[in-house]
């Protein structure tokens, strides 16, 4: 048996030593993510910063968190399983111990196929899919899982490989490390436009208003909370002399202008 290191109980009563913070996190995580986004338009904008937002905004990264955690979660279990010789138990789940190296290569391994065919029937499936985005987001869902996966069996080589062959597999974590920043600003990214619903008729309403607003100009919608909209402007013809490019306006338009027709 093992001992994944995570016990029901302790969970528990965690979660009651800690109530006060955790209860907090939600506000926190949304207070932060709001500062930045204001903060990404210009700094002047922090005035327009909504305390009421901060909840929604909180849940809504933290829901993100926890989506993304739970494949690492997944790959400490099975690392666990594999790696670690305690005779212990798990309340929830019962694991057999590897403790040949080489057959926990050959697990490592046999998961990485497995995940790697899960990749090639997903990305065969989204083939037929005609949305774009969403077949980005079916890749990042695999991409998680499979690095997680990748990094655990290139430590695990690395720790049964000889001291002359380690190099190599320090170069792939390098690699994964790499990875790891790019799938993180690629979801930032998609967060920013997730966040913006794009089957909501009134969006289209009040973007046609601004473009009518602005007929020479290409509007985007940088940010809004349940006060402002906040839209970006750009001139397609007028240059800015400072910057020599195109220029840029901010259009604040209060929320409810989006239930207004």
């Amino acid at each position: 048996m093992i001992q994944t290191g995570i016990k029901v109980k302790s969970v528990i009563v965690f979660i009651k030593e800690n109530l006060s913070i955790i209860i907090i996190l939600p506000a926190l995580f949304g207070g932060l993510w709001q500062l930045f986004e204001l903060w990404s338009i210009a700094p002047s904008f922090i005035r327009f910063f909504s305390i009421s937002q901060i909840v929604p905004d909180g849940l809504f990264i933290l829901f993100l968190l926890i989506y993304c955690s739970l494949p690492f979660l997944g790959a400490h279990l099975v690392h666990t399983a594999i790696i670690k010789d305690d005779k212990t138990t798990f309340e929830l789940m019962t694991l057999p111990i590897i403790k040949n190296k080489k057959v926990k290569l050959k697990v490592y391994g046999l998961g990485f196929l497995l995940l790697t065919l899960c990749g090639i029937i997903l990305y065969l499936y989204s083939s037929f899919i005609d949305d774009t985005i969403i077949r980005m987001d079916m890749g990042l869902i695999l991409a998680i899982p499979l690095i997680a996966f990748s990094n655990l069996f290139l430590n695990n080589c690395y720790n049964t490989t000889s001291p002359e062959s380690k190099y190599n597999y320090k170069l792939g974590n390098f690699l994964l490390l790499i990875l790891y920043c790019a799938i993180a600003i690629y979801a930032f990214k998609r967060v920013h436009k997730i966040r913006l619903p794009r089957n909501i008729a009134n969006i289209e309403y009040i973007t046609a208003v601004t473009q009518k607003k602005y007929p020479d100009s290409k509007n985007e919608i940088l940010y809004f909370n349940d006060k402002f909209i906040f839209f970006k402007i750009t001139d397609k013809h007028k240059i800015d002399k400072e910057t020599d490019e195109l220029t840029e306006k901010i259009e604040i338009l209060k929320l409810d202008d989006l239930f207004i027709k």
